[in-house]
């Protein structure tokens, strides 16, 4: 799995800067970002997006959250072997 970021407690106006240019995600404006742990190929968040504390989205290739979406405290999000299988996603078409 390509990159993984583990984002820390600190304010968002320090922490967004810092995650765009080490980790090359794409952030939009207005984001909130608590502790969260995402491991994933590509990240992209647009614009108004509160992510809360303790958020973990693992093994899923690509990432993008839309304008003025919500992801509340305590939230897992991952995949299963079959969808990252090229040889399954060639058989499901």
């Amino acid at each position: 799995m390509g990159l993984s970021v583990f984002v820390m407690p600190v304010p968002s106006s320090l922490k967004n800067p810092i995650d765009c240019r080490v980790f090359g995600v794409k952030v939009g404006e207005d984001v909130r970002i608590g502790l969260a742990w995402m491991q994933v190929n590509r990240l992209e968040i647009a614009d108004h997006v509160p992510i809360g504390q303790l958020t973990r989205i693992k093994g899923i290739p690509m990432v993008q959250i839309g304008d003025h979406a919500s992801l509340g405290p305590a939230n897992t999000f991952t995949v299963t072997y079959e969808f990252t299988n090229e040889r399954t996603q060639a058989e499901r078409g």
